[in-house]
């Protein structure tokens, strides 16, 4: 039985009319109940929090805070700023040379990173995890069949500090 309204009844709802939107309305939840699993549905809230809940929701995602996050930034800067470090973006179109040599890629680079886990080796836009090649002084390496098929004219792009 579909829902009585009132203004297209144009007349007040009887107490049995009134009763029956309702068990309708019941039913039609119900049904929606029934035809999910708990976890398929989300519902989303705007909501608030304490700064108490904002830690601990924080502290059980393993997340940092805005502060922390703002600290860390102006501590690398600084460091930066003492050790003067420059970036520097390093970009090698491979050649047929690259593909024929043996089975391990090197080039030499424009000038020696540091060490870090911040320098960021790609292939043709993919990354490469940084257990897959190494650099020592200013030559970098890896062994073609752990990291990439070599195709001539991709590139190789290095970003590094120095």
């Amino acid at each position: 039985m579909p829902l009585v309204l009132r203004n297209i009844k144009q007349t007040e709802l009887t107490w049995t009319e009134l009763d029956d939107n309702f068990v309708y309305l019941e039913n039609k939840i119900n049904d929606v109940e029934n035809q999910t699993v708990s976890n398929d549905i989300v519902k989303v809230t705007a909501q608030s929090f304490l700064p108490e809940q904002q830690a601990q929701g924080r502290a059980n995602l393993g997340a940092a805070s805005v502060e922390s996050v703002e600290d860390l930034n102006e501590r690398l800067e600084f460091v930066e700023l003492i050790y003067n470090l420059t970036e520097a973006t390093f970009t090698h179109e491979i050649t047929q040379n690259d593909v024929d040599h043996t089975t391990t890629f090197t080039v030499q680079l424009p000038n020696t990173p540091i060490p870090s886990t911040y320098n960021l080796l790609f292939i043709q836009g993919g990354f490469v995890n940084p257990t897959k090649y190494t650099i020592v002084g200013d030559v970098l390496s890896f062994e073609k069949a752990d990291v990439y098929n070599l195709v001539v004219g991709k590139l190789i792009t290095l970003i590094y500090k120095y």
